[in-house]
């Protein structure tokens, strides 16, 4: 059984790679980000954590309903805030 305490580790490593991809592509235009083939790499990495922690939630936080979010392309801007808003509940 996962625990909250490893969802909120988990959710945090998320947001943390979100950051990074965010980092690294400050001011990139999709021409230079194509060309480059380590800034592709690394946010390849960083996908494969996001993947890697999703793949650990708890069943219990994978059923809390965020039909929303995925939904509707506008809201899914907010889902690190979700994440961050989450994390404190905990």
């Amino acid at each position: 059984m996962r625990s909250e305490q490893g969802d909120k580790i988990r959710l945090q490593h998320i947001l943390d790679a979100i950051e990074e991809i965010q980092k690294y592509l400050v001011a990139v235009e999709l021409p230079l980000f194509l060309e480059n083939s380590m800034m592709r790499f690394a946010c390849i990495k960083q996908m494969e954590i996001i993947g890697e922690a999703s793949n650990h939630l708890s069943t219990e936080l994978k059923s809390f309903s965020m039909v929303g979010v995925f939904t509707d392309h506008r809201l899914f801007c907010f889902l690190p805030l979700f994440l961050q808003v989450y994390i404190l509940r905990i």
